[in-house]
């Protein structure tokens, strides 16, 4: 991956000083180029699948969802877009979408990355892919100079509410999964799910720690599951079998597996909802878990249909 600060770019250069923005996991990546784009999302996005391999990562107030893999071809328009791959789907509503930005970022750590970063008209950060040393660089240069607007001062940056990254405090290794369970892909379930048919459903208070119960239990099953995060950037599901879960603080809790993992804020929820529901005639159990204005935060799936009565137990012997 080329360093942006190379002469040999073709990317416009900035001449400002490199500034820090604090990421919400407490690193300091330090961004040495920033350009925005025109905000021409119908044609843009479409041209993500494109550039091979991502890191995706798609954010609302309480959670991060990320993943590692090709963008599914995108269809759609008038700001509404969908696409699928064997273990994601992906339905970008980009209504509330107001800035679009190339950043180049290095990390005294973890070297250089290079991506695409979309931001509501807050600067509060929605969606971002970057290249993985998969990705088809090439094409993004051709696409960014498709869509170049300006160079950005990196002082400008100060204020933006950007991502942070998904990291466990301890990498799974340390946890006790060998190289044949890492790389097994067991049967996927993408399942997204927006309005399925619900047989059975139960509330519980979100003080109860469900989520990473329920992880838990994947984990020490090797279960799959579907995780869904939903937000002002619209909706992301990818299947992916915990093989890590731990918290990183009192209220943020980590679960992941190698390309996949998922960043939730557990003091945020207030409500748990589960149950089964039918979707194409298949039935799923779900656990979801809502905000104070009952918007879904993070929504977990199980292809098994009775998966849910043991979470229900285990919710009511908490309660109890």
């Amino acid at each position: 991956m080329s360093d942006p600060r190379d002469p040999s770019s073709r990317l416009p250069q900035t001449h400002a000083t490199p500034a820090f923005s604090k990421c919400a996991c407490g690193c300091q990546p330090e961004a040495v180029y920033v350009a925005e784009l025109h905000r021409e999302f119908d044609s843009l996005l479409p041209e993500l699948s494109r550039l091979g391999e991502l890191n995706c990562f798609a954010r609302n107030p309480a959670c991060i969802l990320g993943s590692c893999l090709a963008m599914p071809d995108l269809w759609g328009g008038d700001g509404r877009f969908a696409g699928s791959t064997a273990r994601a789907d992906f339905h970008l509503d980009t209504r509330q979408w107001r800035h679009a930005y190339l950043v180049h970022e290095h990390h005294r750590t973890r070297g250089t990355f290079m991506g695409l970063e979309f931001f509501d008209r807050h600067h509060q950060a929605l969606f971002r892919t970057f290249l993985s040393p998969d990705s088809e660089q090439r094409e993004l240069q051709s696409l960014i100079n498709h869509y170049y607007r300006r160079s950005v001062p990196l002082d400008e940056m100060s204020g933006w509410h950007r991502m942070g990254r998904l990291d466990p405090a301890q990498p799974s290794a340390d946890s006790g999964v060998d190289a044949v369970f890492a790389t097994t892909d067991p049967l996927s379930i993408p399942f997204d799910g927006e309005q399925p048919r619900r047989l059975e459903e139960y509330g519980f208070d979100g003080a109860l720690p469900l989520v990473e119960i329920a992880l838990s239990a994947a984990q020490e099953e090797a279960q799959e599951l579907g995780v869904t995060v939903a937000g002002s950037f619209g909706r992301m599901s990818v299947a992916f079998t915990p093989h890590t879960v731990e918290r990183l603080s009192p209220q943020w809790l980590y679960a992941g597996e190698s390309g996949y993992a998922l960043r939730l804020n557990l003091s945020a929820v207030a409500l748990y909802w589960l149950g089964s529901c039918e979707l194409d005639g298949q039935r799923f159990s779900y656990l979801e878990a809502t905000n104070a204005h009952g918007e879904l935060i993070v929504r977990l799936s199980s292809p098994h249909p009775d998966t849910h009565r043991t979470w229900q137990a285990l919710a009511m012997s908490m309660e109890s």
